[in-house]
C-alpha cells in the first residue's frame, strides 16, 4: 500500500511539473503566430509601378488614346516614363482635288473632321458603285463642302490627322515626337515626307531617334482587317542636329479593286507613322522651349527622289510642284 502511494505521489509531482512546461509552449506557440501575421500582410502589399505603366499614365494624361499607345512598340512607350510638363498640338486636314485633279489642303476643326469621315467611312463599307470612277482611275467621292461656299468643284482626296508632343523630362531634356494617321486613305500613295523640328536654344541628341511606319491589310474594305504590317526603315532620312529631322515614307499603294458585286474595294488602309527624338537645352538662361511638326504630301509623280531643307521650325521639299504642304503645321511649346 506505500509502495502504491508512493508511486501515485511520484506521477502527481511530475504532472505538476509538467503543467507548466506545457502552458508556455503553448505561449511560444501564440507569440509565434503573432509575430508571422505582419509577414503575411507584408507579402500582400502591391509591387512598385513598373516603368510601363507609368508611361502610359503619363500619354493617357498628355491626350493618346489607348488604341494609339498599343499601336507603339514597347520601346518607345518606355519614352514618356519620364515625362512631366507636356504640351499637345493636333491638326485636322482634309485633302481634296478640283476637275483637273490638282490637289489642295484645307484644315478642319475635329467635328468638321469627325462627320466627314464618318460619311466617308459609311461609303467605303457599303461599297462604292464602279460608276464614280472618274476618267483618271480615280474615285470620284461626293462634295464635302455645303452649297454655301465656292468650294463645291472640289472633291476630297484622304483626311489625315496629325498629333505632336513635347514634354520636359527634367535634366535639361525634352522629349518631341509626332504621329500623323490617314483616317481615309489618299488617292494618292507616293513618297511623303513628315517630320519634327526643334527651337535653336535646345540641341538634338544623336541616336535618341524613333520611326515606325504601319498600315492594315484589309480582305474586303476597311473594317475587316487581317494583318497589320510595319516598318523601322525609311526611305530616306534627313538629318539637321540645330534643326530637326525628316523622314520620307512610301505608303503602300491601296490597291482598289472591283470586286464581284461590282463594289470597289481596298486592300491596304490605316496609314499611319509615328517619330520621335530628346533634344538637351543648351542656354543655361532659358526655362521653356518650342518644336513643330508636319506632313507633306506627295500628289504628283517626281522627276527626282524628294530633297528636304531645314530652315529654323520650317521644312521644305523640292520638286516643290509634286507636293502639298499643309502649313501651318503642330506647334508646341513647354517649360521646365
Amino acid at each position: 500500500m506505500k509502495k502504491s502511494l508512493f508511486v501515485f505521489s511520484i506521477m502527481i509531482s511530475m504532472l505538476i511539473t509538467m503543467m507548466p512546461i506545457c502552458s508556455a509552449s503553448e505561449d511560444q506557440i501564440n507569440k509565434n503566430v503573432i509575430v508571422h501575421y505582419p509577414e503575411i500582410f507584408e507579402a500582400a502589399v502591391p509591387s512598385e509601378t513598373s516603368n510601363y505603366d507609368v508611361a502610359v499614365s503619363n500619354m493617357l494624361q498628355m491626350g493618346w488614346s489607348m488604341k494609339e499607345i498599343a499601336d507603339l512598340p514597347e520601346k518607345m512607350i518606355l519614352d514618356y516614363a519620364d515625362a512631366q510638363s507636356t504640351s499637345k498640338s493636333t491638326k485636322y486636314f482634309c485633302y481634296c482635288a478640283d476637275e483637273s485633279d490638282e490637289e489642295y489642303i484645307v484644315e478642319m476643326k475635329k467635328d468638321q473632321f469627325d462627320y466627314h469621315v464618318n460619311q466617308e467611312k459609311s461609303k467605303i463599307n457599303d461599297g462604292a458603285d464602279v460608276t464614280q470612277l472618274s476618267s483618271t482611275g480615280k474615285l470620284a467621292i461626293s462634295n464635302i463642302w455645303s452649297t454655301s461656299t465656292d468650294l463645291n468643284q472640289y472633291n476630297s482626296t484622304g483626311y489625315l490627322k496629325q498629333d505632336q508632343y513635347l514634354a520636359w523630362e527634367g535634366n535639361n531634356t525634352f522629349l518631341n515626337s509626332y504621329r500623323w494617321e490617314w483616317v481615309i486613305h489618299p488617292v494618292n500613295t507616293r513618297e511623303d515626307v513628315f517630320y519634327l523640328t526643334h527651337q535653336d536654344n535646345t540641341t538634338m541628341i544623336q541616336d535618341s531617334e524613333n520611326y515606325v511606319y504601319k498600315y492594315d491589310f484589309a480582305l474586303s474594305n476597311d473594317t475587316i482587317v487581317s494583318e497589320t504590317y510595319e516598318s523601322y526603315t525609311p526611305v530616306t532620312y534627313s538629318y539637321d542636329g540645330t534643326s530637326g529631322v525628316a523622314y520620307t515614307v512610301n505608303l503602300k499603294d491601296p490597291e482598289a479593286y472591283v470586286a464581284s458585286d461590282g463594289f470597289i474595294n481596298y486592300r491596304y488602309t490605316n496609314h499611319r507613322g509615328y517619330m520621335s527624338y530628346r533634344t538637351v537645352l543648351n542656354n543655361s538662361n532659358v526655362t521653356a522651349t518650342s518644336a513643330a511638326g508636319g506632313y507633306i504630301h506627295c500628289t504628283k509623280i517626281p522627276i527626282v527622289s524628294p530633297s528636304v531643307s531645314f530652315s529654323g521650325l520650317d521644312v521644305s521639299v523640292s520638286p516643290s510642284y509634286a507636293f502639298v504642304d499643309e502649313t501651318p503645321g503642330t506647334y508646341c511649346s513647354t517649360r521646365k
